[in-house]
């Protein structure tokens, strides 16, 4: 029952009526019917029918046919009345069905989801964690959940010095053969031996290495623990230092370093890295040497992907090193990200120093609360930086969608093909309006991403800016 015995709806019978009427016959002879014909059998009497009375303070006594008009026009405010009513009684019943019907379907649908698709949700869910703590809470959720996730050994690869070590036992148990990713996050006064003393003998199957302190590199040494033919992926934190040694690890398989600056130079392997990302900030070192930084990133012969980190931080002297010509070693992938307003000055010798790159793919994120630099984007010679065929550039400061494209086509060395520009906050920008805007540049793409601010007018400018009909020419 939609209705409670005791709610009352004023005009309901008579909204049945109607709607039975329209239902029988069609809406206007049903109507005429159920409304204007009830009209001919009324009685002009006014105990039975009080609106036949004159309105308030009105005297006149209407004729027909106004007088049955009226009535019919009472009447069906009164089934709007009634029919707005069941309107808001149904709409509580929806919501309230929705809520109740919401817990269900979901299981529903889950119960029909093989355990293999169910089991693949999970591990993309497990990814985007640094620890088990997903899986141990997921394999809580019902019985055939724990049996999913209790069968899908990528869901506790993840192993943590945060965790208890009956749980790091537990979660190396359930991995059985697959990769490890091992990381010593903790605080301080936890004890690192314990854990690495469980993972210890699982160390053939270590992938991914994550290290922020220099005493799991000594406890591993002192626990023999060094074989590891399967490790890849090595990150140093800030708290580490030089000092620690790798020189007795076995660690052949290793091609991608994520390290502080001030450990570039001993980081391992360096002829065989193809992957490196670097992070320059006050909370590693003051001060920066571009010399040195420049010299250590020449040895990588094998680097293919560069990512470079700089933070708020300063330099004091330039180590003199000769470096390649410029734009003469091609790598894939060039990235620099700039965080809480580096030194424009220590960015201009960064980008001197790194002048030799070049990349299929190039890219500059500008993460910064300060206010927009178009320095940013160049080194001491005013030539954008970083060069490639494709550049992307992220921004969500205020800037001019054109400033920034003309900064790329007015100071590259005319390698770019393609820009990528992901500005939150831009608008068209002033530079639109210059008559050299696209400087004869080999830009034939041009692509707008989250930029919001952008109007259509806007947008009209662009394209009329930069679209061409002439061969080699505009977009």
């Amino acid at each position: 029952m939609l209705l409670k015995l005791n709610d009352k709806m004023d005009g309901l019978q008579n909204l049945l009526i109607l709607l039975t009427c329209v239902n029988d016959k069609g809406w206007d002879c049903g109507f005429r019917e159920g409304v204007l014909g009830e009209q001919d059998h009324r009685c002009v009497d006014p105990i039975l029918y009080p609106e036949s009375l004159p309105l308030s303070g009105n005297t006149h006594s209407y004729s027909e046919p106004l007088l049955s008009l009226r009535r019919a026009l009472d009447d069906c405010k009164k089934l709007m009345g009634a029919l707005t009513s069941a309107k808001q009684y149904l709409g509580k019943e929806i919501r309230t069905l929705r809520r109740r019907c919401a817990p269900l379907m979901l299981e529903d649908g889950l119960n029909q989801l093989p355990n293999e698709l169910l089991a693949h949700i999970f591990e993309i869910a497990h990814e985007t964690e640094i620890c088990c703590e997903f899986s141990r809470t997921v394999s809580y959720v019902s019985r055939r959940f724990r049996q999913v996730s209790l069968g899908s050994p990528r869901l506790w690869t993840k192993q943590s010095a945060y965790d208890h070590h009956e749980l790091t036992r537990t979660y190396a148990s359930r991995s059985r053969h697959h990769e490890l990713e091992v990381s010593d996050a903790r605080h301080e006064s936890i004890p690192i031996k314990p854990f690495l003393e469980i993972l210890g003998p699982f160390s053939r199957r270590w992938s991914i290495l994550d290290i922020h302190f220099d005493d799991p590199i000594n406890m591993m040494r002192s626990l023999e623990i060094t074989n590891f033919p399967r490790l890849r992926h090595i990150t140093f934190g800030p708290y580490c230092s030089s000092e620690a040694s790798l020189s007795s690890w076995n660690i052949s398989s290793v091609s991608r370093i994520e390290a502080p600056f001030t450990l570039l130079h001993w980081v391992p392997l360096q002829s065989r890295l193809t992957c490196i990302m670097l992070h320059l900030n006050l909370q590693v070192s003051r001060t920066v040497d571009v010399g040195v930084l420049s010299r250590a990133l020449i040895s990588l012969k094998a680097l293919r992907d560069l990512s470079l980190t700089i933070s708020n931080c300063r330099w004091e002297t330039i180590t003199e090193t000769q470096t390649p010509q410029p734009l003469s070693v091609n790598i894939d992938t060039l990235t620099i990200s700039l965080e809480t307003s580096p030194n424009p000055s220590l960015v201009e010798a960064i980008y001197d120093a790194l002048s030799f790159f070049t990349a299929t793919d190039a890219a500059v994120h500008l993460s910064m609360d300060s206010p927009f630099r178009e320095g940013y984007f160049l080194n001491s010679q005013k030539e954008f930086f970083p060069q490639g065929s494709t550049i992307r550039i992220y921004a969500p400061q205020d800037c001019g969608v054109s400033n920034v494209f003309w900064q790329v086509t007015k100071h590259s060395k005319k390698i770019a093909h393609a820009v990528h520009l992901d500005l939150p906050s831009a608008d068209a920008g002033y530079k639109l309006y210059m008559s050299d805007f696209m400087c004869n540049s080999p830009v034939r793409q041009l692509h707008l991403q989250n930029c919001d601010s952008l109007v259509e007018s806007d947008i009209e400018l662009l394209a009329n800016k930069l679209l061409s009909t002439e061969e080699q020419k505009g977009l």
